[in-house]
């Protein structure tokens, strides 16, 4: 099942390219695409605001509602934030059985961390700084995957029901009325016993809920290390993928980043563990380039 990741303009490419390989870190049957579209004025005409330009309307409250108001142009509807996921599927011929998810720092006329109709989604991406001291990257992708599920659970967002829990368990379903209770579930990274019972009931397929449960706990355990909570950690394993990405896996799959330069030199002491002296590293020069013509995406060799 492909699940095809896009934003606004405003959200700035990089982060959303953080987020895009983070989930990419995990395999299984969630595909996660990146196909760099870019949302044009002239696919979008209906929408009555313009997606480009500084707005000045200021939220006065994090918590407070305010119910959206078309001369700010902002926040959005939800009517126009999965609008915008019906426009990338018609534009790019997505299948109605894929998901599409769009990233935005607009803030949403409920002021919703995010939400789902059907297989289209919304998740903002501003103010996680306002609730926890973790990368953005981490929660933005948690309520990804928990969108994915609450709509292949057919959960009610809309009407109070034993699913959406008032009170927070630490499950993807807490409703967090309070945004501030949202920590717990990224901490915990789990799934109720009566929520797992009712993705059971509607044919979730289960390598999907296993594959989500290791990316919970994959951001789990990337969040902790990263805010210094696991400094007795042992020493984790090491996997590099056929593409000669360099994953941590005992660390939540914490990829390292390196130049290709960086990676073939760090590939060839890998490979001779008792080690290479200075002066003998001309001796590997063959074997150093034939590395970079496999890993080097560079199409001109000679430069």
């Amino acid at each position: 099942m492909k699940i095809h990741l896009t934003r606004t303009p405003e959200y700035p490419i990089e982060h959303f390219q953080e987020v895009v390989e983070l989930l990419q870190a995990f395999g299984g049957e969630l595909e996660f695409v990146d196909l760099n579209f870019e949302y044009s004025k002239d696919n979008f005409r209906p929408l009555k605001w313009n997606l480009y330009p500084h707005h000045p309307f200021e939220y006065p409250s994090n918590t407070d509602l305010v119910k959206f108001n078309p001369d700010y142009e902002y926040p959005l509807s939800w009517r126009e934030l999965f609008f915008m996921c019906s426009g990338y599927r018609e534009v790019c011929n997505v299948p109605n059985d894929d998901f599409v998810v769009l990233l935005t720092h607009r803030k949403n006329a409920l002021n919703w961390f995010s939400a789902f109709d059907n297989r289209n989604i919304f998740v903002h991406t501003a103010e996680w700084e306002l609730f926890t001291k973790c990368h953005h990257k981490f929660p933005v992708a948690y309520e990804i995957i928990a969108n994915i599920l609450q709509s292949l659970m057919k959960l009610d967002i809309h009407n109070a029901n034993e699913f959406l829990h008032e009170f927070p368990l630490g499950c993807i379903n807490d409703f967090c009325e309070n945004k501030k209770q949202v920590i717990l579930k990224l901490r915990t990274g789990d799934i109720c016993g009566d929520c797992l019972e009712k993705m059971q009931k509607e044919n979730v397929n289960t390598a999907i809920i296993s594959q989500s449960l290791t990316i919970f706990e994959g951001i789990r355990k990337q969040m902790l290390f990263k805010q210094g909570f696991q400094q007795n950690i042992k020493i984790s394993r090491l996997l590099v993928t056929p593409e000669y990405r360099i994953f941590l896996p005992d660390f939540g799959n914490i990829e390292i980043k390196l130049s290709v330069l960086q990676k073939i030199v760090y590939f060839l002491y890998l490979k001779y563990p008792n080690g290479i002296s200075f002066p003998e590293f001309v001796d590997y020069k063959d074997e150093l380039w034939e590395m970079y013509r496999t890993i080097s995406p560079q199409e001109n060799l000679d430069k």
